[in-house]
């Protein structure tokens, strides 16, 4: 399919009133959206993109990193050894959770295509679908994004969300389990 293409059908697709909340909708747009990075053969630039793109079609990822690298590395750095996390952390972790980093690299990358952003611009919007795809990422771990991280899993519940984080040495933490932070 031509770049031409894909860039119609996610215009339409968007234009429409699509449903967030729906899984369907939801895989569609982020394999959509890979087609069209990989047509574009952008490597360097939108990484997270790319990658939430790559996690969302895979039952565990573990490969090309670099999209999740830095995040890991800040998460490796803050999360302190047998201690209680402090809300800083926390809210980094949160953050990853709620996808801010993909939601600002998907509308950089839709408007450089000049595709609009239609509901995805409302924060409301936004957190529906932020929460229907963690639920399609739920269970499909990222194995090894950097050497003292082993795995970092999202995992949604009916009542809430998390992330477990298993590091080296058998250190691990569960961070938001019972809440709903998207």
């Amino acid at each position: 399919m031509a770049e031409d293409e894909i860039i119609g059908k996610l215009q339409k697709f968007l234009n429409e009133d699509i449903s967030v909340d729906n899984e369907c909708c939801v895989v569609y747009l982020m394999v959509e959206l890979r087609k069209l990075l990989d047509h574009q053969d952008i490597r360097d630039n939108y990484l997270t993109l790319r990658f939430y793109c790559d996690w969302t079609v895979h039952i565990q990822k573990d490969r090309n990193m670099a999209g999740i690298s830095e995040i890991a590395e800040k998460i490796d750095k803050l999360v302190p050894r047998n201690k209680t996390l402090d809300s800083k952390t926390a809210d980094y972790i949160f953050d990853f959770l709620r996808m801010s980093k993909l939601r600002a690299e998907m509308a950089n990358f839709l408007k450089a295509n000049n595709i609009p952003l239609g509901r995805l611009k409302e924060d409301n919007d936004w957190r529906t679908f932020a929460s229907t795809l963690g639920e399609v990422l739920s269970g499909q771990p990222i194995l090894n994004p950097i050497l003292s991280i082993k795995s970092i899993e999202l995992n949604v519940f009916g009542d809430g969300s998390s992330v477990d984080i298993d590091f080296d040495k058998g250190f691990s933490i569960t961070v938001g389990k019972g809440i709903d932070v998207l």
